[in-house]
């Protein structure tokens, strides 16, 4: 069954799943106690659009990736 979008323009990722363990399992660096690893909004596209399925295949659209940025951006 092909995939149909919930709105104009929506394309089906893992990504949001992707955000979710990030978020779960990874502490923030740098801390002397616990704090969950949160990604900034540009992070978090990167990850949404990185992990995006090609809604007639079924396949991830993308096998590689690179965000670059400045040292300490994120």
């Amino acid at each position: 069954m092909p995939w149909k979008p919930p709105e104009p323009g929506a394309v089906p990722t893992l990504g949001f799943d992707v955000i979710d363990w990030i978020t779960e399992y990874l502490a923030a660096p740098d801390r002397g106690y616990y704090e969950p690893f949160l990604l900034y909004p540009e992070q978090e596209d990167f990850v949404l659009r990185f992990y995006e399925i090609n809604p007639r295949t079924g396949k991830r659209r993308f096998r590689r990736g690179v965000i670059s940025r400045p040292r300490g951006w994120g």
